[in-house]
């Protein structure tokens, strides 16, 4: 696969993300809305980041307080990889830069929550030093997630 660039999302993105967010080929189940609060102008310690390939966005993940918990807890959310792309270490490499930029903004642990149907999901995180957890940790709105994982960074 040619090289990829990962980099915060734009204005230019918003229509690439409706694509991107496709119900059905999603690892998680943030929405163009969660993603639109992070790239609003009042988002505080929040961001979206694209993989990007000559203008053609692969993947993106972000990243935003989670509700109800300490401040320097976060929630990774919105992992989502084109079918295509999936299995090239986008997600991986997403996930990373979503802990770089979190640590950055003074977080200290990452929060993140899946539904079984997701195995993607469940292996990237368990793969990446999370622990699991009995139950949901802070507030996503969510209702549908059976699995938790909480990672220090």
């Amino acid at each position: 696969m040619p090289a990829h660039v990962l980099r915060a999302a734009g204005d230019d993105d918003r229509p690439g993300l409706a694509d991107l967010l496709l119900p059905g080929d999603t690892v998680s189940t943030w929405s163009v809305a969660a993603v639109e609060l992070c790239l609003s102008a009042g988002a505080v310690r929040a961001a979206y980041f694209v993989a990007d390939r000559d203008g053609q966005l692969l993947g993106g993940a972000g990243i935003r307080p989670l509700a109800g918990a300490v401040a320097d807890v976060f929630e990774l959310g919105g992992v989502y990889v084109h079918s295509p792309y999936r299995c090239c270490g986008l997600a991986t490499a997403l996930l990373e830069h979503c802990m770089a930029v979190a640590l950055a903004f003074g977080y200290r642990q990452c929060y993140a929550e899946v539904t079984a149907a997701t195995p993607a999901a469940t292996r990237l995180l368990g793969g990446r030093g999370f622990s699991t957890l009995q139950q949901p940790l802070g507030r996503t709105g969510r209702t549908d997630a059976e699995r938790w994982y909480l990672r220090d960074l």
